[in-house]
């Protein structure tokens, strides 16, 4: 899901009636916070398993505490409330989909296509693709498939794939989208790409294919983190100079390791969580 939720325009956070926020419901606040997913809405779950109108209000006051608590403003926020379950019956079972457990799905999809914003403010940027598969077509080569993070391209740009120890350049010969063959990919985008003399061994998930000389590959750097308490859904105990974590970086998913701690430009022994 970590990887997965870096290609998200929107998040639809699903919360069930009988039992109101859970505490994943508060890792997944904060997972699409931290990623920069700006769009969400709030779906209240299993409406036909409850008849309290007072409960379905308490569970709502305790999301919107929750939104709010994690930087998610009211008045931005669709919160509707409904039931999957009756919906998909209603449709299996060929019954009249004019009822109201389908009018209220309907009326979440018409929300997402009314109030979500997808703002490609870079598409003037160089082109960014993070690889998330790559397949051989045989007698025509590799292609890799991904979702343009910024920038445009098109067949006969040149490009370069970038990963561990790799640094290749290559060009563009297709693109497509859902089976159709593309002039022009944009920010948004996803789609594949047929690469030139790219051997199928020649690519990772989790490599970045870009334009010439915009993009470095590094194994060593400097960042900021907060560390999650246990009350957040993190860690439990501290860590030392040494411990290996999990990385997730747009598609890629990697063991690094931790050479030093700093706080206030003061070298720590360990990170306490919190």
């Amino acid at each position: 899901m970590i990887v997965g939720v870096t290609q998200m325009d929107c998040a639809i956070l699903v919360i069930s009636l009988l039992d109101g926020p859970m505490p994943q419901t508060i890792e997944h606040l904060l997972l699409i916070k931290q990623i920069g997913v700006k769009n969400l809405i709030v779906f209240l779950n299993k409406e036909d398993k409850v008849n309290d109108e007072e409960i379905i209000n308490f569970v709502k006051e305790e999301v919107l505490f929750l939104i709010d608590k994690y930087g998610y403003k009211e008045n931005n926020i669709s919160i509707l409330k409904g039931s999957a379950l009756k919906a998909l019956e209603c449709a299996n079972s060929k019954e009249d989909l004019n009822n109201i457990w389908v009018k209220k799905i309907l009326d979440l999809v018409e929300i997402m296509d009314k109030n979500i914003k997808i703002v490609n403010d870079s598409i003037n940027e160089p082109f960014l693709m993070a690889i998330e598969d790559s397949f051989l077509i045989t007698g025509r080569g590799t292609v890799v498939t991904g979702k343009i993070e910024r920038g445009s391209i098109k067949s006969g740009d040149k490009v370069e794939l970038i990963g561990n120890d790799c640094l290749i350049q290559t060009t563009v010969i297709d693109i497509e989208m859902f089976n159709k063959v593309l002039d022009l990919g944009e920010v948004g985008d996803n789609i594949g790409v047929l690469l030139r003399n790219i051997k199928k061994n020649n690519v990772k998930r989790g490599y970045i294919l870009a334009k010439p000389n915009t993009v470095k590959s590094f194994k060593l750097f400097e960042s900021s983190v907060y560390i999650l308490s246990k009350s957040e859904g993190g860690r439990h105990k501290p860590f030392l100079p040494g411990y290996k974590p999990q990385f997730f970086i747009r598609t890629s998913d990697i063991t690094g390791e931790v050479k030093s701690i700093f706080s206030n430009n003061n070298e720590l022994k360990m990170a306490m969580p919190g």
